[in-house]
């Protein structure tokens, strides 16, 4: 149980030889599906993509594609076998890698007498006993790594979902500030400013909590501008009259022989609206 050399006994190693040696049985799971949902989950159980490299190393050794009970799940590589598999990693750094995922309880080391790994073999063949690196905590905590995996692609599908509200939310206001600005000669200088310090922070990697707090900052701002256009609005609605004229209301004779012709519609006169030439240029730009 012990460790090698001068590695003493820790709470967390006899955490994690408890849960090794449960008698509760292990369920089959594929340990690449393992590896990738804990490659998702990997905050959650404190281990970096660098000790995930290692991991896939060591899951490259075992000999069968998913783990089980009826399989020895103790697998003895050497040094050279995982530096090789984990793509040239230096020992040091495969060792500091390995120390990691043994204090995060997902592999434990079953160390020999002089602290070598190798597997000591019957008669007929069989491996008797191992001393290596135990996959068997790995396999135990399969179900909750896979919750955790599932609760991290939420979290993740959540904040980019934020992130694109967020996205759009600036853009919307960016462009009715501009439009704002060309049909009332009310100081916009502010709001510009707040807009181009939102497009800034958007530059930064922000969790949830700091996208909550723009979207509030977009909606205090989206007040503002409303509350700038409204009376230019208000303006504009009360200027329209119900004339025949102007709103052009649809005549249509019950007489079939009565009908107006084109040209007679084209010698109507029309009233002139008060329309800014910055919507006309916009409308009609090839014109």
């Amino acid at each position: 149980m012990t460790p090698f050399g001068r590695q003493p006994v820790t709470a967390g190693l006899l955490a994690t030889h408890t849960l090794a040696e449960a008698p509760a049985p292990v369920q089959a799971c594929d340990k690449w599906a393992l590896l990738r949902d804990l490659t998702v989950a990997r905050q959650a159980f404190g281990v970096s993509d660098r000790d995930l490299v290692v991991l896939a190393a060591l899951l490259s050794c075992h000999p069968t594609p998913k783990l089980t009970e009826d399989t020895s799940l103790i697998v003895f590589p050497s040094n050279a076998t995982l530096s090789d598999r984990a793509h040239g990693m230096p020992e040091s750094t495969l060792r500091r890698h390995i120390a990691a995922l043994v204090q995060s309880g997902l592999i434990l080391r079953r160390d020999s007498p002089n602290g070598k790994r190798y597997a000591r073999r019957s008669a007929s063949g069989r491996i008797d006993r191992a001393f290596g690196f135990d996959l068997r905590p790995l396999a135990l905590r399969a179900s909750e790594i896979t919750m955790k995996a599932d609760e991290a692609r939420s979290a993740a599908h959540e904040l980019r979902c934020y992130r694109e509200a967020v996205v759009i939310g600036i853009r919307d206001l960016t462009k009715l500030v501009i439009w704002g600005a060309e049909q009332t000669s009310a100081d916009w200088t502010a709001l510009k400013d707040a807009c181009k310090n939102l497009q800034r922070g958007l530059r930064r990697k922000l969790d949830l909590s700091q996208l909550q707090s723009m979207e509030l900052s977009i909606r205090a701002l989206t007040d503002q501008v409303h509350a700038l256009i409204a009376p230019q609005e208000a303006s504009k609605t009360s200027e329209m009259s119900g004339t025949v004229i102007q709103i052009e209301r649809h005549q249509q004779s019950s007489n079939k022989d009565d009908l107006e012709s084109e040209q007679s519609h084209k010698k109507r006169t029309r009233a002139p609206q008060s329309i800014p030439l910055s919507l006309i240029l916009k409308a009609t730009p090839d014109i």
